[in-house]
């Protein structure tokens, strides 16, 4: 008989949980193989982020540790991080507590300053992040992630425009932009 083990059991689950939490018209697109995303996520409303991509990483526990204000997650491979970094689209990190049914999120780019030095020491074999629990994955939370979305595509597309331009100094670009 096939068995999974409880750590995968609880993983699928956390994957469910957050699909099931996503805004009307959000379709998550799991991976054919799982390779450091569990998924992108693919706007698909009538909204201005119609077409936007996302990806997403579930971290789930039964009983996440908690330091202070946070979410502990260990043993995160360097390469995971590194690949997190090295893709244009943004990788929401979601940890989900398998025992309160509830969730936590925080952006790959929000982690960069903590993890910097442990991806420059390779003597660490694995990195653990930090996600606030105020970052509650709830209702609420999807307001601020849309406007966080909004902010990565400006900024994309700024610097994409930007690098099409290189004899324009900053402030040109800038006036144009705001054309």
């Amino acid at each position: 008989m096939p068995k999974q083990s409880e750590a995968q059991i609880i993983g699928r689950e956390g994957e469910i949980w957050f699909e099931s939490q996503l805004p009307s018209g959000w379709v998550l697109q799991p991976p054919k193989t799982d390779v450091g995303v569990d998924g992108v996520v693919v706007i698909c409303d009538s909204s201005d982020l119609n077409g936007r991509e996302f990806r997403v990483q579930v971290k789930s526990s039964n009983y996440p540790k908690v330091r202070e204000l946070n979410i502990v997650v260990s043993g995160l491979k360097h390469s995971t991080i590194e690949y997190w970094f090295l893709s244009p689209l943004p990788t929401l990190v979601v940890v989900y507590d398998a025992t309160e049914k509830c969730g936590y999120y925080r952006w790959h780019v929000d982690i960069f300053e903590e993890v910097r030095d442990s991806l420059r020491n390779r003597e660490d074999k694995t990195i653990s992040i930090c996600v606030p629990r105020k970052n509650s994955l709830n209702v609420g939370a999807w307001e601020i992630i849309k406007e966080n979305l909004r902010w990565h595509y400006r900024n994309l597309n700024e610097s994409l425009y930007a690098a099409r331009m290189p004899n324009l100094c900053y402030l040109q670009f800038m006036t144009l932009l705001l054309l």
